[in-house]
């Protein structure tokens, strides 16, 4: 076999390589965030992705970092509370539809 033909040939990928490429997939909120704003409209999909001071760890025990961002939090919320407004009563619309059908006027 010369080097052409093994070139065709795909090599497999290690055990270590498909677990990467699974967890990359699941992680990679910018790749799925493009995804959910092609395909959906803007009254259905939000993104709610605050601006934060630092890359905080899920682990964070810092109490300066702790309330830099709860300050984070703050700031977003006030500068987009009508976005998450508009999410909010998407979220209840959803809830009074769904009640509705349960209570046996879904059919009419």
């Amino acid at each position: 076999m010369d080097r052409e033909e093994e070139a065709a040939i795909p090599s497999s990928l290690s055990s270590l390589q498909k677990f990467n490429r699974i967890v990359d997939s699941a992680t990679n909120t910018e790749a799925v965030h493009m995804c959910m704003h092609d395909l959906l409209d803007e009254d259905v999909y939000y993104r709610l992705n605050p601006y934060m001071t630092f890359p905080y760890g899920l682990d964070e025990i810092d109490s300066k970092k702790l309330e830099q961002m709860q300050n984070d939090a703050k700031l977003y919320v006030r500068r987009n509370a009508a976005k998450i407004g508009d999410a909010a009563s998407r979220l209840l619309e959803f809830t009074i539809v769904k009640q509705y059908e349960r209570e046996g006027y879904g059919d009419a």
